[in-house]
């Protein structure tokens, strides 16, 4: 005797409980998709993320790099300067020093430069006096 399919169905025991554990399963496996649409979403933001701290890592080190080139630069200018103040500074001093001893020497030119006009406005004198003296006799 033929039964048809959907009787058949119903008159097995067994058919229920199997229907409802392939629509638990059913569930189960959609839900698993959506996890695993999740879990994609989320491995592919966790190599975003990566990449992202990657490239912060690399901007962080060239900073320090161009900072620790700036303070050396900066050290640099700093000694240079100082350097240059120092020269400065006995530049200064030397010119003073030079200025001084050009004072003396005029001083001490000066002196004689006097005497020696005395003397010639004395000798002048002196030969005029001669001359005059010459003269009268």
């Amino acid at each position: 005797m033929w039964v048809p399919w959907a009787a058949a169905q119903l008159a097995h025991p067994l058919v229920l409980p199997c229907k409802l554990l392939l629509s638990l399963y059913v569930v189960k496996r959609l839900q698993d998709k959506e996890k695993l649409k999740d879990f994609d979403k989320m491995r592919l933001q966790l190599e975003q993320l990566l990449e992202f701290k990657s490239r912060i890592m690399e901007s962080q080190t060239s900073l320090q790099r161009e900072l620790q080139r700036a303070k050396q630069e900066a050290r640099e200018a700093i000694e240079a300067r100082d350097a240059h103040a120092d020269e400065m500074a006995d530049l200064a001093e030397t010119v003073e020093m030079a200025t001084l001893d050009k004072e003396m020497a005029e001083e001490k030119v000066r002196l004689p430069l006097q005497f020696i006009l005395l003397i010639h406005d004395e000798n002048h004198l002196f030969l005029v006096t001669i001359c005059l003296n010459v003269d009268i006799f």
